[in-house]
C-alpha cells in the first residue's frame, strides 16, 4: 500500500500531464481510465470528469482525423511521439506533443500518454519562422555567427550571395568561406571586439575561395541571450563592389580631368548659373590669385568675388548671355578691360554653354588664353606692313613718275615722222612701260592689302553706268585687237544696288583686259544677271565671256596665284606679272566673294563671280547733268583706276572739258601753275604732298579775284577728315568712290 501511495504521489507531481486508456479491439483509444494533476490542471477537467471520458472528447476536431494513422503506427512501433491539439474545458484550444506507449495491463492492452503542453514553443516557431521570412526578403546577405565562428543561421541572400545552399551554410566555420589569412587578420579581431558587446562597421575588398573578388561593406551587431549575455554576432553584409568600381573610374577620370585642364595652356573656369566655381586650373591661379596653394580651395565661391573682388557680377561679364542664349561667345580683352588692368595681360576668352543631353544650359566654361605676346607681334607686324607700304607707296609714285614721262614722250614720238623700225621700236617702249606702270599700280594695291587699308565702301551704285564706264576703259585696248565687246544686262537687276563700285569697277577692268589679251578678233562680253533673290537681298552674277584661246585644265588653278600666269603665249599676251586675278579674287574676297573659272582651250572663258547685295531705294531722275564754264579741269589721284573713273565722269558732265592728270601733290601744284585750271577734283591723300598742303600752299599764291574751285575727294569717311578738308581751303568733299549725283553737285555749289 505504501508503495502504491509513493507511486501516485510522483504520478501526480510530474511536470507533464499522463493519461491512461484503454484499448479497442477495432484499435481505436478507449475510455480514460486514469490522469493525474497535471492533466487536470493543463485542461481544465476535475479527475471525476475525466475518468467519464474519452480520448476523442479532448481532441479537436482536426486531431481526431489523424488519430487512426497515429494507432497504427503506434500498434506497429509500441510507442510513438506526436503533435496533437487538444481542446480545454473552456473551449481553448491547446497544441500538445504526445508520448505514446502500448502497455499490458490487468483490463488488456493500455495506453499510456506523457503530454507536454507545446504552446509557447510553438510561439516561439511562429515568430521563429516570421523573422526568418522578413530576413529572407532582405537583399543584403545576414548571418548569425555563434562564439565558435560557427554560423547559427543565413538568409537566402547570404546562400546567394556564396553560390551554396542555406542548409549547407548553417553549422560551417566562418573561416570555411573566407581567405584563411583574411580572416585571422580581418574578420576574428572584428567579431572578437563584437563578442566585447560593441557594434563593428568596416569596408573592405574581401577574395572568396571561388575566386571572386568583392567590395563589402560589413556591420557586426552584437546578439544578446533573455539573460542579456552575448552569444553571437549578427553580421550584415552590403556588396558595394560596384558603386566602388564606380567611385574608382570616378576618382581616375577626375584625376585625368584635373590633369587634362592643368596642363592646357590657357587658364579654366567652370561656373553654374549662379556664378559658383564649379572647377578651375592652376593657371587661372597663377594669373593673379598667387596667395592660393589650390584650385580646391575656390570651389563654390562666386567667381566674381575670387578674381574681381566685387559683391555683385561683373558688368562687362558676358556668362550671363551665355547662359540666357546657350550659345558661346569669344571676346578679346583691350587695354582698357578691368581684366586686362589687373592682370597686366592681354586675354582671348572663349565663352561656351555647359549643357545636358536635353539640352538644358547647366553652366558655362570660361577659357582665356594669353595672347599678349601675340597682340604685340600682331602690332608690331602692322606698324612694318604700313611702314613698308610708306616706303613701297613713296618708291613707286618716284617710278611712276619718271614712267609717266618715258610714256609720255615715247607717245609723242610716235607721233612724229619715224621709219618702220624707229616705229617699232617706240611702240616697244610705249607697251612696256605701260606694262611696267600697271606692275607699280598692282603692287601698290597688294602693299594696301596686307596694311589692312584696303576697305570697301557700300554706296548707292548705278549698274549700267558702271558696266559702261568699264568697257570704255579697255575698249580702245580692244579696238587695236579687232575685239567686239559688248555688255548684256538682265531685265530683272535692280538699277540701283548698295556696293563699292570703286573695287567691282576694279575686278571689271581687271577681267576685262585679261579677256582682251587672250583674244584676237573675237568677242568680249559683260553679262549682269540676277541669280537669287530674298526680302532685300539681292544676289548678282557677273560674268566676263571671250572667245579667246582659253585655259588648259592643268593650268586653271595657278592662275589665281601671284606671279602665276598660264601657258606659254605670245610676248604681247605674256605681259604683266599674273597680279590681276589674285588681286581681283582678294578684293572679291573682301566682299565676301570669289571668282570662278570655266574655260575651253581654243574656245574661251568664262570668269564669274557673285555679290550678294542690299537693293536701293534709289531712282533714276532727271538732272541738269551739263556743266558750262569749266574749260579745264585738274585731276589729281595717286591711283589709276580713280582718275579713269573720274575722267569718265567729268568728260560726261562737262562737255569738251580739257582734263590735266596728276599722280601725286608736287605734281599737282605744278599743274595748276601751269595750266590755271577751272577745277580741281583733288585726292586727299597722296605721296610727297598731301592733298591738304597742296590746297593750303594754292590759297596762298593764287590771285584774290580768281578763287579756284577745289573739291577734296578720299575713302575716308570721317567727319574729322571733312572738316579738316574744309579747313584746309577746299571747297568742298565727296567719299570715294565717286558718284555722278555728288561730283555734279559739289562742281555747281561746292
Amino acid at each position: 500500500m505504501e508503495d502504491m501511495n509513493k507511486y501516485k504521489s510522483i504520478f501526480n507531481h510530474l511536470n507533464d500531464a499522463v493519461y491512461i486508456h484503454t484499448l479497442k479491439e477495432n484499435g481505436l483509444p478507449g475510455p480514460i481510465r486514469e490522469v493525474n494533476d497535471k492533466a487536470c490542471q493543463m485542461l481544465g477537467y476535475t479527475h471525476e470528469e475525466f475518468l467519464k471520458m474519452k480520448i476523442s472528447d479532448i481532441d479537436s476536431s482536426d486531431s481526431t482525423m489523424k488519430v487512426p494513422v497515429i494507432m497504427e503506427k503506434l500498434l506497429q512501433h509500441k510507442s510513438v511521439v506526436f503533435e496533437m491539439e487538444h481542446v480545454k474545458k473552456n473551449g481553448e484550444k491547446l497544441p500538445v506533443e504526445i508520448n505514446a506507449k502500448v502497455i499490458q495491463g490487468s483490463e488488456g492492452k493500455m495506453i499510456v500518454s506523457i503530454v507536454r503542453d507545446i504552446s509557447q514553443r510553438k510561439k516561439a516557431e511562429e515568430v521563429l519562422k516570421l523573422n526568418q521570412e522578413i530576413i529572407s526578403t532582405i537583399n543584403d546577405p545576414m548571418a548569425v555567427i555563434d562564439k565558435n565562428y560557427t554560423y547559427k543561421m543565413v538568409n537566402k541572400a547570404y546562400s546567394d550571395f556564396h553560390h551554396t545552399k542555406m542548409s549547407e551554410v548553417i553549422g560551417k566555420k566562418v573561416e570555411d568561406s573566407l581567405e584563411r589569412d583574411f580572416f585571422e587578420t580581418v574578420v576574428k579581431p572584428k567579431l572578437e571586439k563584437c563578442f566585447s558587446s560593441e557594434q563593428v562597421s568596416y569596408s573592405t575588398w574581401v577574395d572568396f575561395p571561388n575566386g571572386d573578388k568583392k567590395f563589402m561593406a560589413m556591420n557586426y551587431f552584437p546578439y544578446y541571450s533573455a539573460e542579456g549575455e552575448v552569444i553571437g554576432v549578427i553580421s550584415h553584409g552590403k556588396d558595394l563592389t560596384n558603386e566602388k568600381l564606380l567611385a574608382l573610374s570616378l576618382e581616375e577620370s577626375q584625376t585625368l580631368f584635373r590633369s587634362i585642364v592643368n596642363t592646357m595652356p590657357g587658364t579654366l573656369n567652370v561656373m553654374d548659373p549662379e556664378y559658383n566655381l564649379l572647377a578651375l586650373n592652376e593657371n587661372r591661379i597663377k594669373l593673379d590669385l598667387a596667395s592660393i596653394q589650390s584650385p580646391d580651395e575656390l570651389l563654390g565661391k562666386k567667381c566674381y568675388e575670387v578674381f574681381q573682388k566685387r559683391q555683385t557680377p561683373c558688368p562687362w561679364c558676358k556668362i550671363d548671355n551665355v547662359l540666357k542664349t546657350g550659345e558661346a561667345i569669344i571676346e578679346t580683352t583691350t587695354p582698357d578691360d578691368p581684366r586686362e588692368k589687373l592682370t597686366g595681360r592681354a586675354i582671348q576668352v572663349f565663352l561656351a554653354p555647359v549643357k545636358n543631353k536635353d539640352g538644358k544650359t547647366l553652366g558655362v566654361i570660361e577659357y582665356g588664353l594669353d595672347v599678349t605676346e601675340l597682340r604685340n607681334a600682331q602690332m608690331k607686324a602692322e606698324q612694318l606692313a604700313e611702314n613698308k607700304s610708306s616706303i613701297l607707296a613713296n618708291m613707286s609714285h618716284e617710278i611712276k613718275n619718271q614712267l609717266n614721262g618715258i610714256i609720255g614722250f615715247s607717245e609723242m614720238l610716235k607721233n612724229m615722222d619715224l621709219d618702220e623700225e624707229k616705229q617699232m621700236f617706240a611702240n616697244n617702249i610705249v607697251r612696256s612701260g605701260k606694262a611696267l606702270l600697271k606692275i607699280v599700280n598692282d603692287s601698290l594695291i597688294i602693299s594696301k592689302m596686307e596694311a589692312g587699308k584696303l576697305e570697301i565702301k557700300l554706296t548707292d551704285t548705278e549698274i549700267t553706268a558702271l558696266v559702261k564706264q568699264s568697257l570704255d576703259i579697255i575698249r580702245p585696248q580692244a579696238s587695236e585687237k579687232g575685239n567686239i565687246v559688248e555688255y548684256v544686262i538682265g531685265d530683272d537687276v535692280p538699277a540701283f544696288i548698295q556696293m563699292d563700285p570703286l573695287r567691282v569697277s576694279q575686278v571689271l577692268i581687271n577681267l576685262l583686259t585679261n579677256a582682251n589679251k587672250f583674244t584676237k578678233k573675237g568677242h568680249i562680253t559683260l553679262k549682269v544677271e540676277k541669280a537669287d533673290e530674298k526680302d532685300n537681298t539681292v544676289r548678282i552674277l557677273f560674268s566676263v565671256i571671250d572667245t579667246g584661246i582659253g585655259i588648259r585644265k592643268e593650268q586653271q588653278d595657278k592662275i589665281f596665284k601671284v606671279f602665276e600666269q598660264a601657258g606659254h603665249h605670245t610676248p604681247e599676251e605674256s605681259e604683266g606679272t599674273g597680279l590681276g586675278l589674285s588681286i581681283s579674287n582678294s578684293i572679291l574676297n573682301l566682299m565676301g566673294s570669289q571668282l570662278h573659272l570655266e574655260s575651253v582651250p581654243m574656245a574661251g572663258s568664262v570668269f564669274s563671280f557673285e555679290l550678294n547685295v542690299e537693293k536701293s531705294n534709289k531712282i533714276r531722275t532727271p538732272y541738269p547733268n551739263k556743266i558750262k564754264n569749266m574749260k579745264v579741269g585738274l585731276i589729281a589721284d595717286d591711283d589709276e583706276v580713280s582718275r579713269m573713273l573720274a575722267e569718265m565722269l567729268l568728260k560726261e558732265i562737262i562737255p569738251g572739258v580739257k582734263l590735266i592728270k596728276a599722280v601725286n601733290g608736287k605734281q599737282a601744284l605744278e599743274a595748276y601753275e601751269l595750266h590755271h585750271p577751272d577745277f580741281i577734283l583733288m585726292d586727299v591723300q597722296m605721296p610727297l604732298m598731301d592733298g591738304l598742303e597742296v590746297t593750303q600752299h594754292i590759297r596762298t599764291i593764287e590771285p584774290e579775284n580768281k578763287r579756284i574751285k577745289i573739291i577734296g575727294y578720299s575713302a575716308a569717311v570721317y567727319n574729322r577728315d571733312i572738316q579738316k578738308a574744309l579747313t584746309s581751303g577746299m571747297d568742298g568733299y565727296i567719299n570715294k568712290p565717286v558718284v555722278k549725283d555728288d561730283l555734279i553737285r559739289v562742281l555747281k555749289n561746292g
